[in-house]
């Protein structure tokens, strides 16, 4: 699995952002993201632990299962990577640039 976050202002007479959690299947072809998380607020989450709580505890019931059922069928399931711009990848690692040394 190949997950995203990103976020976006909704328009430009609000301060309304969206930050969703995209999850795309990897090694099937022409597969679309789907959102698996998402927080709207009128700034970005003010904590990134808090923000990824929930989806680091569905993430790890499902790895501890060894994937997950699919038409009768166990399907392994592995991250392969997050990707994210600049802004959100120092979000997501707690990067503050006035300590980044």
């Amino acid at each position: 699995l190949d997950f995203n976050i990103d976020g976006c202002v909704l328009d430009k007479s609000s301060n309304i952002q969206l930050w969703p959690i995209q999850c795309k299947i990897a090694n099937v072809q022409h597969t679309r993201p789907i959102i698996v998380g998402v927080y709207k607020g009128a700034q970005k989450p003010f904590d990134s632990n808090i923000f990824l709580q929930k989806f680091i505890a569905d993430i790890q019931r499902i790895m501890s299962k060894e994937g997950i059922n699919f038409y009768g069928n166990k399907m392994p399931i592995r991250l392969r990577c997050f990707i994210d711009d600049a802004p959100a990848r120092a979000f997501i690692l707690n990067h503050h640039s006035h300590v980044a040394c």
